[in-house]
């Protein structure tokens, strides 16, 4: 698994197709297994904030609950590693602001009742 340049591990899907569209991890569950190639973290995905919905959990237990998060329909969800710390994030936003404010519009949605926003750099 390559590595982006702010230490940011992004999984995308073996076939492409997926991440042909922006997403991070394929929505088929035909590929869900398949999910291993990285791409290079584009300048979006390495600077500003994010919502964390878990952190320091097993790299395979993070992907179980990405899974299950775009299969609620939560397909900006994705797995990130920075410091050998493994999360669940959603989203990608400009500013602090943004993410307090998507992160409050979410608060009902059960996986974002203990969220927090995390700057990424």
């Amino acid at each position: 698994m390559e590595q982006g340049r702010a230490g940011i591990r992004l999984l995308r899907c073996s076939k492409l197709r997926c991440c042909a569209i922006g997403l991070r991890e394929c929505l088929s569950l035909k590929h869900e297994t398949e999910v291993a190639k990285t791409a290079k973290a584009t300048p979006a995905e390495t600077s500003g904030y994010v919502i964390v919905l878990a952190s320091k959990v097993a790299k395979k237990n993070a992907e179980t609950f990405v899974s299950t998060l775009h299969k609620q329909g939560l397909n900006e969800a994705r797995v990130a590693t920075r410091n050998n710390v493994t999360r669940v994030v959603y989203g990608n936003y400009t500013t602090q602001q943004d993410a307090y404010n998507a992160l409050n519009k979410l608060n009902d949605k059960e996986p974002f009742a203990e969220g927090w926003v995390m700057k990424i750099n």
